[in-house]
């Protein structure tokens, strides 16, 4: 195989190339053009090889993005910037799922201002109160409106003053379901002051933790029980609410 199509490796055994003074300096190869019916093989490219997939990651989204912040909160007065902890840790989750199942369309991953929108059509907010509270049982009829088939609520707990299941916890983590808890945000006072993140991974000695309420310069993974845990506490004390979700795998 020589890269010319037309020519193919001669028989003929290589030619001594010699000097003026008759002594052989070197050799070369003799090709000969290849006869009617037998034309030479064409020299294929080399293939190359396929980058590796990037695996799945959960992106780190805040609340109070400029996109996104001022934006109103299901059908209330509140904006996103505001109270909207639970719907970004829920974009997060759904655009892991997004991941997932569309890994070449990474860019049309929802937002939460999308997520928004389609938890509304989707009847996924009380009507009463501040309107804008989550009906957990219509995430995933909003996921599937996204082009997200499939996701279902696998487990709603509130733990207020029981421990938290952080066996079940681990055991969703390792099944790749989607984890988001309930935590004080002020740690500071003794009333529980509702705030919701994802947590991405770890395991009952110590998770790690999208907080969406970091503004988005100062996003970064957080742990617990270095964050959200008063001196003492563990993470089944830490947490007030789980809830899971999950698709068929």
């Amino acid at each position: 195989m020589n890269g010319y199509p037309d020519l193919i490796e001669s028989n003929t055994p290589s030619a001594v190339i010699r000097g003026l003074d008759g002594l052989p300096f070197g050799y070369v190869h003799v090709l000969r053009r290849g006869e009617p019916g037998e034309p030479g093989e064409p020299v294929e490219p080399p293939v190359e090889p396929e980058p590796p997939p990037v695996p799945p990651h959960y992106p780190l989204l805040s609340q109070r993005d400029p996109r996104w912040e001022a934006v109103t909160l299901g059908y209330g007065y509140k904006t996103i910037g505001e109270w909207g902890c639970l719907l970004t840790d829920l974009t997060m989750a759904l655009d892991y799922m997004w991941q997932e199942n569309k890994p070449d369309q990474f860019d049309l991953s929802p937002t939460p201002a999308q997520v928004n929108d389609a938890l509304k059509s989707a009847g996924g907010y009380s009507q009463d109160g501040y309107k804008c509270k989550l009906i957990w049982s219509r995430v995933p009829a909003a996921a599937e409106a996204l082009g997200l088939p499939g996701l279902s609520l696998y487990k709603l707990t509130y733990c207020t003053t029981t421990p938290a299941p952080v066996d079940v916890i681990d055991t969703s983590l390792a099944r790749g379901d989607y984890v988001i808890v309930q935590v004080d945000s002020n740690l500071a006072d003794t009333d529980v002051d509702e705030h919701w993140v994802l947590i991405t991974g770890g395991n009952k000695t110590e998770y790690v933790i999208h907080d969406p309420w970091l503004l988005p310069a100062a996003q970064k993974e957080l742990t617990m029980p270095l964050a959200y845990c008063k001196p003492g506490w563990t993470p089944d004390r830490a947490i007030f609410a789980v809830a899971i979700y999950g698709q068929a795998k």
